[in-house]
């Protein structure tokens, strides 16, 4: 049985979360990358409910830059892809809803056949209260 060691850090910058996830593990795991997105729903009021982005579009991008996978998230906000060790970042976006993350907006760190998950918060979307 493997030993996963992972040290997290995020911090919210301009809209968006940035995550470093660095782990190890057996090297007959598959590396895996979690892209987990939000949306906060605000009403005129103020009142603002975070959601998970379900449906939201996914894009991950290797540590050059390289669009490597694409793919939609789930009703619970998430979507799971295998990769290979080394450095991810991932954007989001619902064209339907106008939301876009500005740019590659985390990077994550999987190595060994390790785990890692980047969290995701598009832009708030304000609806009129009836």
């Amino acid at each position: 049985m493997g030993r996963r060691l992972g040290l997290v850090a995020s911090a919210a910058e301009a809209g968006f979360a940035l995550a470093l996830v660095v782990g190890c593990a057996d090297n007959d795991t598959a590396t895996t990358l979690t892209v987990e997105g939000t949306v906060s729903v605000c009403t005129e009021a103020g009142s603002c409910t975070d959601l998970p982005a379900a449906g939201a579009a996914a894009v991950v991008y290797d540590g050059a830059g390289k669009q490597i996978r694409t793919g939609t998230l789930d009703t619970q906000g998430r979507l799971v892809v295998d990769v290979p060790d080394g450095i991810f970042s991932a954007t989001l976006s619902m064209p339907g809803l106008g939301l876009h993350t500005a740019a590659r907006s985390a990077t994550v760190n999987v190595l060994d056949g390790g785990a890692g998950t980047i969290s995701v918060a598009l832009p708030a979307l304000h609806v009129a209260e009836h």
